[in-house]
C-alpha cells in the first residue's frame, strides 16, 4: 500500500527467455486539478548488472574474509597518518586484540618503545609511501609480550590523487629471530674456541673465497 506517497519498489521480473531481472520502480503520485488522487507515474530501472556486480563483490569479500581469518598473517590498512582503517580478524590470534578494538587506533601505539622512536626518526610513514618496502619491527601484544613482525608495505593512491592508504601484510617472525640469535651465539662460541686452538682453521664460502681465519692460521 503506497498511501499516495512517493515510493521505491524493488522486485524481480522474468523475461521471455526465463532470465530474471532486478527491477527498481520509482513511483510518484499524480493528482487531478482539484487535488484528488489520480494514480501513479512509475519509472522503471533495470539494475540487474549493478545487482549482480554487488553480489559478486559480496561473494569475493566472504572469500577474502575466510582466507584472512584462517591465515597466520595479518593484513592491515592505514591512512597516510598511520591510523588503522582495516585489520584482518585473525589479529586476535597473534596480538590478542580484537580487530574492532584496533580500528581507528594509530599503528605506532602497538610498537615497542625502541622501534617506535627509531621509525619516527626515519619519518617512516613518508618513507613507506615512496615505494614498496619491507620492515622488521617489534609489536606489543595485549598481554605485554613483544613479537617480531616482518611487514611488506604498499602505497595505494586514492582517486583524488592527494591522499593515499598503506596496505601492510604482516608476518610473525619471532621464531625466526630467536633461531637467528641462537645461531649467532653458537657462532661466537665456536669462533672463540677456534681462536684458542693451536690448530689452524680457515673458513671459505662456496666460491672458495676466504671469509675468516683464526690466529694460528695467521701465524703460519
Amino acid at each position: 500500500v503506497l498511501k499516495h506517497k512517493p515510493a521505491t519498489i524493488s522486485f524481480r521480473l522474468k523475461d521471455v527467455k526465463g532470465k530474471y531481472h532486478h527491477i527498481t520502480e520509482r513511483a510518484i503520485p499524480r493528482h487531478y486539478p482539484d487535488g484528488s488522487f489520480a494514480g501513479y507515474i512509475g519509472a522503471y530501472f533495470d539494475l540487474t548488472k549493478e545487482t549482480e556486480f554487488q553480489e559478486s563483490l559480496s561473494r569475493e569479500k566472504e572469500k577474502l574474509e575466510m582466507i584472512t581469518r584462517n591465515s597466520p598473517d595479518i593484513v592491515l590498512l592505514t591512512n597516510e597518518k598511520g591510523i588503522v582503517e582495516y585489520v584482518s580478524p585473525n589479529v586476535k590470534r597473534t596480538l590478542g586484540f580484537s580487530h574492532t578494538f584496533l580500528l581507528g587506533k594509530p599503528l605506532n601505539l602497538f610498537l615497542c618503545k625502541e622501534c617506535k622512536e627509531g621509525l619516527e626518526k626515519m619519518n617512516w610513514l613518508e618513507l613507506m609511501a615512496q615505494e614498496d618496502r619491507n620492515f622488521e619491527y617489534r609489536m606489543r601484544c595485549k598481554n605485554g609480550k613483544l613479537i617480531w613482525v616482518e611487514s611488506s608495505i604498499r602505497k595505494i593512491d586514492e582517486q583524488d590523487g592527494k591522499h593515499y592508504k598503506l596496505l601492510m601484510h604482516n608476518r610473525d617472525i619471532t621464531r625466526i629471530k630467536m633461531a637467528e640469535a641462537v645461531l649467532v651465539e653458537n657462532e661466537k662460541k665456536y669462533r672463540g674456541l677456534f681462536e684458542s686452538m693451536t690448530l689452524s682453521v680457515i673458513e671459505m664460502d662456496t666460491t672458495q673465497r676466504v671469509q675468516w681465519v683464526n690466529h694460528s692460521f695467521e701465524k703460519m
